[in-house]
């Protein structure tokens, strides 16, 4: 279940920065409701990694789930803190492949 969560919250990212009309960094770093609502839903990916079974987590020790629980830490705890443009890199680089794995193993795609 937690697998489809964070696929969804990813979804939501992308939807977000497409609302918002948001394809470079600039605009991402001048857009303060977008950046609340993309950590928002990264907070949420951080958290349902955290309810993963050990097992999960050992069968797929490929993924670096750990990455997530950091940021939301940060986000959580020392929002002031977050540098953005590691934010937008990890959207734009990091979230398609971390996407297409969930989606392969939840879903064989």
């Amino acid at each position: 279940m937690q697998i489809e969560e964070i696929i969804f919250e990813i979804e939501e990212i992308n939807q977000f920065i497409e609302i918002e009309k948001c394809h470079n960094l600039n605009n991402f770093l001048s857009n303060n409701l977008l950046k609340k609502a993309v950590m928002m839903s990264i907070i949420n990916i951080g958290e349902y990694t955290r309810y993963l079974s050990k097992s999960f987590l050992s069968k797929n020790f490929d993924i670096n789930f750990d990455q997530f629980r950091e940021v939301r830490n940060t986000a959580a705890h020392k929002y002031g803190s977050i540098n953005f443009v590691l934010i937008w890199n990890i959207i734009r680089k990091t979230f398609p492949r971390f996407k297409q794995q969930l989606m392969y193993i939840n879903y064989g795609k």
